[in-house]
């Protein structure tokens, strides 16, 4: 059945980018708490006088790199996965158009 068919296939494909960007999104999550704790413990030596040891400074560094990484990869997805539900909404009735007809 072509109906059936055409259903599984877009739900197949939208439920597994659903389930990416979910996972990319927990990544993001991570790194955005990750980095707010050791940016507080940067800030509370700082505002004591201390000098942040460079091993705490380059973790910091590196990963307020791995979050701006996470945070292009969770856009990039979801902009696309957005693209993919509008496109199999809208142009739905395309595909199932000749199917309607014939009915």
């Amino acid at each position: 059945d072509y109906a059936a068919e055409w259903e599984s296939v877009v739900n197949t494909q939208i439920d597994a980018g659903l389930v990416e960007v979910k996972k990319l999104r927990e990544t993001l999550n991570h790194y955005e708490s990750k980095v707010e704790g050791l940016r507080k413990k940067t800030n509370s030596l700082e505002s004591k006088g201390k000098t942040t040891p460079d091993r705490k400074m380059e973790r910091l560094n590196r990963n307020e790199a791995k979050l701006e990484e996470a945070a292009k990869a969770y856009e990039d997805k979801a902009l696309k996965q957005c693209a993919l539900m509008e496109e199999a909404t809208a142009q739905g009735w395309r595909d199932l158009h000749p199917l309607v007809q014939r009915l």
